[in-house]
């Protein structure tokens, strides 16, 4: 088992950079019930909104940096291992992995009558999970104590993950004829997480006495925090229920806040501005955690790799890390902060139609066509990851919109998204694509994202305007 999850992660670090969580193209995509997400002070055309439940939005998104599946799994004259070796010395510590994933259960939306707000609420469950690629420790993955006196850097581990439910409540307001204000109340309730920041030390090997090495570590602090992952050894493991349950409000509460607006500064020009989850999670469910904090030193653990006995070489290192290096385990609770995103964007809109008397357009006035901007800022461990997006949406005919994304970030400059919406009578669904110039061969794509979802739409004219 130790083997397996070893080789898993060294996969996992060595060869993916996800990028992840932008939603580039559904943001600010009005004709999707959704996109007030991402900004709450969007007010619909409609009346009210239902999602299909579990199915009104499904979004997952994957990418891997400078390799693919199939760089890695084809079949030529490389050994595997090497392969991996190859890739793991190509990276280094500022690329990372990450990962995220939502689904919406409940969303449900509506005008509030004889007034210019729009009421809306839900839950979705959502997975986040970051981690700096941990270039010294893969390292010693592979040389093990073949350099004596090598220096590894313990700061570079970073690991940051999550599994919550969300319940939220949106209202946005018309303020005047050019601003909307909007904002969201979110309850968290967390079924998993794990915490691995600010470490730091340093470990190296040297020759010691009686043909034994010494293992050093100097100036260590390592706090892994994790709750509703590791039960206590009376308790059974953790499983599928448990965590479903933790979702849904049996787990560590939290609270946070969406907001946004949107001002239109002339009948085309359009700007707009949110952020998300500026809040907290009080992780109390099953807690587990582990500090190790001084300078260690030890001799005689034999650290180089067996692949043909790699159980008994785990048991090992396992065995004499508990008997020579002090941890304290703690079982309270802790805090942690979600992490923030930003949205801006400028706009034109241009190609008039005819009068609709619609809720969020100005004197009746609706545009077959727009372009404009974005940024996207999400603030993880060390620093910020941003992104940039040029758009152009348009609508085909009377209920199908399109929207078409162009989006530069760290690590992509060819990422073409497309989003779909079209409505049939109450019935209405969506779907959008992330870097389609790669669909048709998806084993050798860098980064493949997907959202869709269903939802019922309610058609209305705006009778207080």
């Amino acid at each position: 088992m130790r083997k397996d999850i070893l080789v898993l992660a060294i996969i996992l670090f060595s060869v993916s950079k996800l990028i992840a969580q932008q939603k580039s193209v559904l943001y600010d995509f009005r004709a999707i019930p959704q996109s007030q997400l991402l900004n709450p002070s969007i007010i619909p055309e409609y009346k009210y909104h239902i999602g299909f439940p579990a199915l009104s939005g499904i979004y997952t998104n994957v990418g891997l940096k400078n390799v693919s599946i199939y760089d890695v799994f084809s079949k030529n004259n490389t050994d595997f291992v090497e392969k991996l070796r190859e890739i793991a010395y190509d990276l280094d510590k500022n690329d990372y992995f990450e990962i995220n994933q939502q689904m919406d259960i409940i969303n449900v939306g509506f005008h509030l009558p004889k007034s210019k707000i729009y009421l809306s609420a839900g839950i979705y469950q959502e997975l986040d999970v970051f981690m700096h690629y941990p270039e010294d420790a893969v390292h010693f993955f592979f040389e093990g104590t073949s350099i004596l006196d090598k220096r590894y850097n313990l700061g570079d581990i970073t690991v940051k993950g999550e599994l919550l439910g969300v319940l939220h409540f949106g209202a946005a307001k018309k303020v005047n004829e050019k601003l909307t204000l909007g904002g969201r109340l979110k309850l968290y309730s967390s079924a998993a997480n794990i915490k691995l920041t600010n470490s730091r030390g340093t470990y190296y090997t040297s020759q010691g006495t009686d043909n034994y090495y010494s293992h050093n570590f100097e100036d260590v602090y390592i706090k892994l925090q994790t709750s509703g992952i590791i039960y206590n050894d009376n308790d059974a493991d953790p499983t599928a229920g448990d965590y479903v349950r933790n979702t849904f409000f049996g787990g560590g509460l939290g609270l946070g806040l969406d907001g946004g607006f949107t001002y239109d500064v002339t009948d085309q020009w359009r700007v707009t501005g949110s952020f998300q989850d500026l809040g907290f999670v009080n992780n109390s469910v099953h807690n587990k955690s582990y500090i190790a904090d001084g300078d260690f030193s030890t001799q005689g653990i034999d650290f180089q790799f067996n692949p043909d006995e790699p159980l008994d070489y785990w048991q090992q290192l396992e065995d004499d890390f508990d008997e020579s290096i002090p941890r304290d385990t703690i079982y309270s609770s802790y805090t942690t902060m979600r992490p923030l995103k930003l949205n801006a964007s400028a706009s034109y809109r241009f190609h008039i139609m005819e009068k609709c008397g619609c809720y969020n357009t100005i004197d009746d006035i609706e545009y077959r066509e727009e372009v404009g901007g974005q940024i996207y800022t999400v603030f993880r461990p060390k620093k910020p990851r941003l992104a940039l997006t040029a758009f152009y949406s348009r609508r085909l005919f009377r209920n199908l919109y399109s929207k078409i994304t162009y989006t530069v970030d760290s690590y992509s400059y060819t990422n073409v998204g497309i989003g779909l919406s079209a409505k049939f009578g109450l019935f209405q669904m969506y779907g959008i694509f992330d870097n389609v110039l790669e669909v048709a061969n998806i084993y050798k794509s860098n980064q493949l994202g997907l959202q869709f979802g269903m939802n019922f739409i309610i058609d209305g004219k705006n009778k207080d305007k």
